[in-house]
């Protein structure tokens, strides 16, 4: 028997939480509105209904996020991570970008989604620091 499980007790049942969640351990960052912990399962879930957020914020990355700036209408940041990885952001939003941009070129719309008040973009991690900007109607 491994240490700290003991075998004999009873099984739990699995747990559901209704909501917005993001997994921090899933690397796909999706938004998860029902969340079923089964016993063993292992999950840190960020409640997204407890983050306070005004205006434009990123919630979570899979690359490091700098500089973030909101002005007027346009977030910018810079973002770096481990070289031939998904870049994958989840951003707080007040409604759905008109573009967004990643080292100054536009980001096919099949790559980010919008749901729940949250922007899921992706793209691939660079080493180098590249900017990031997502821009919302004027």
């Amino acid at each position: 028997m491994a240490a700290g499980l003991d075998e004999s007790l009873p099984e739990s049942k699995p747990y559901v939480l209704r909501g917005r969640y993001l997994n921090l351990f899933d690397p796909e960052l999706p938004m998860l509105t029902d969340v079923t912990i089964a016993p063993r399962s292992r999950m840190l879930l960020l409640d997204l209904n407890r983050v306070k957020t005004t205006g434009m914020k990123v919630v979570a990355a899979a690359f490091r996020v700098r500089d973030e700036k909101t002005e007027g209408k346009v977030l910018r940041f810079r973002a770096d991570g481990i070289g031939d990885t998904n870049g994958i952001a989840q951003i707080a939003l007040p409604g759905a970008p008109v573009e967004v941009l990643v080292g100054g070129q536009p980001v096919d719309p099949s790559r980010y989604d919008v749901s729940g008040g949250m922007l899921r973009v992706r793209f691939p991690n660079s080493v180098e620091p590249v900017q990031v900007e997502v821009r919302f109607a004027k």
